[in-house]
């Protein structure tokens, strides 16, 4: 994509220039994100500055770059996502150091040793626990007593954030030190902003841009000397970031903990979950193979078998299971139970199984209209087949479409009118266009994983008459739609 320079600002203290473009394309239609990591090119000249994006309307583009971009005014300027920023020749390192010089931690990844367990060690669960139900505190045992390693299998809605946090907690009272990491960055937070309700000191890494504003107090400061820097990085008994995060701080090169622990380890490839685990003693990854897997460009890729799907599959009794949900409804759960979960899946108690919206009002129209329907059903498939099948538009380099988006509008409008307040409703997609024409809080499918909320629309797009749907054969993708409403 081509753009022209509007303005060039130096920002001190950051050594960063503030640039903001201009451009004959809208750019909410393009495939950036606020905070991503970018490359700037002029014709002839690849990569002069790189830097990320901060600001993103239909008009403009801002963003932070590392070069003065003022000898280049005259030009028109390309801007790209800088694929190599992920990590990838750490991730290569990764191997290298697997292969070469963990020998242990190669014993139990590549040889798919079987992980050991001290049976005799035990443990209290105190007063501030008591909230934990018996899978809960089995898996957190379970994890006191390994070695090596424990997988924690955490079925949709099973607290699992709440878990880990408690066994932080544990962990540091035992004089523990622990890395906290995952897939996202709010996989991250969500497990961090429970460690700060139990009043635990951490320490969060990465992007301030991509951080929950709740631990902004919580990110790394700025120090006036090495001496600082050193007393600091080694007095925190918790850091937290994400597996990609490792790669790109200092710290992880002179700290080894005892614990490291992966959320949403089933969705991290293999050689990326690899990072964190370097960096530790023991490890614990937590997550669900049954939804979403690593994302590769492939799926018959080996990479698109997770290390935590490869050791649940070499050693299932190595497998802590938490069945008990506590947030959808027994008709909402019924659907995971039937398709993944061999109904081992179960409420947590009679009020999560019963908890249903109160709707009392009838339609103004007849008793068939589609949002009579909306308003006395837990669970409802619209098919819009017979409005037509081209309903779907190309927009960009994704597709949308307005006539499926113009009934979610219409549904949640009459939520709303039925005194649904609108923060209790989320729209999902899997087309991150499509969510841009949505009323309410709206997310792509696989960046809501972890979240949850009480009305669940899921807005798929596809609607074509060649029946190609592609994402959507993703059977794991449409679960996440399935399994994060509560009511």
């Amino acid at each position: 994509m081509d753009y022209c320079i509007e303005d060039k600002t130096k920002i001190s203290g950051f050594g960063r220039f503030k640039c903001k473009f201009r451009g004959t394309r809208k750019f909410t239609e393009s495939v950036f994100n606020v905070g991503d990591p970018i490359v700037i090119s002029v014709s002839g000249k690849f990569s002069i500055a790189i830097g990320y994006a901060t600001v993103i309307d239909k008009e403009s583009f801002e963003c932070f770059v590392d070069r003065n971009l003022n000898k280049y005014t005259n030009n028109t300027f390309r801007i790209d996502k800088d694929e190599l920023s992920s990590g990838w020749s750490s991730v290569r390192n990764n191997l290298v150091q697997l292969l070469m010089k963990e020998e242990k931690l190669k014993r139990l990844i590549a040889d798919l040793e079987k992980p050991i367990f001290s049976l005799n060690k035990t443990i209290n669960f105190t007063n501030m626990h008591d909230d934990l139900n018996l899978d809960q505190k089995e898996a957190i045992k379970r994890v006191i007593q390994a070695e090596d390693y424990v997988m924690l299998l955490g079925m949709p809605g099973t607290g699992k954030s709440t878990l880990i946090a408690h066994l932080v907690s544990i962990l540091i009272n035992q004089g523990k030190s622990v890395l906290i990491t995952g897939y996202t960055h709010s996989s991250v937070d969500n497990i961090l902003l429970k460690l700060k309700q139990l009043n635990l000191d951490f320490l969060r890494l990465g992007n301030s841009e991509k951080i929950d504003p709740g631990l902004i107090d919580y990110v790394d400061p700025n120090f006036n000397s090495l001496d600082e820097i050193n007393k600091f990085y080694s007095t925190k008994k918790i850091v937290a970031c994400t597996c990609l995060g490792i790669f790109q701080h200092p710290i992880f090169k002179k700290r080894k903990f005892d614990v490291c622990i992966v959320d949403e380890a089933s969705q991290v490839t293999l050689p990326v979950c690899i990072g964190p685990l370097l960096h530790s003693n023991k490890f614990v990854l937590v997550g669900d193979h049954y939804q979403l897997s690593p994302l590769t460009r492939s799926s018959k890729n080996e990479l698109s078998k997770s290390l935590f799907k490869r050791l649940c599959e070499a050693h299932p009794n190595n497998i802590s299971r938490l069945s008990f949900q506590y947030r959808m409804n027994s008709d909402i759960s019924l659907l995971s139970n039937h398709l993944f979960y061999n109904f081992h899946l179960k409420c947590g108690n009679e009020k999560i199984a019963n908890q249903s919206l109160k709707i009392y009002s009838n339609c103004f129209c007849n008793s068939n209209c589609f949002i009579q329907l909306v308003c006395q059903s837990n669970v409802l498939f619209l098919n819009t087949d017979t409005i037509g099948l081209n309903l779907e538009q190309k927009q960009g380099d994704s597709i949308v479409n307005h006539f499926e988006a113009s009934l979610v509008n219409l549904i949640c409008k009459r939520l709303v009118y039925e005194n649904i307040d609108k923060n209790r409703i989320t729209v999902l997609s899997p087309f991150r266009s499509q969510c841009k024409l949505f009323d309410c809080e709206a997310s792509t499918i696989d960046k809501y994983q972890g979240k949850d909320n009480d009305v669940i629309i899921a807005s798929l797009v596809r609607s074509n008459d060649q029946s190609q749907v592609k994402c959507l054969f993703n059977i794991y993708r449409l679960e996440i739609c399935l399994n994060h409403g509560r009511d």
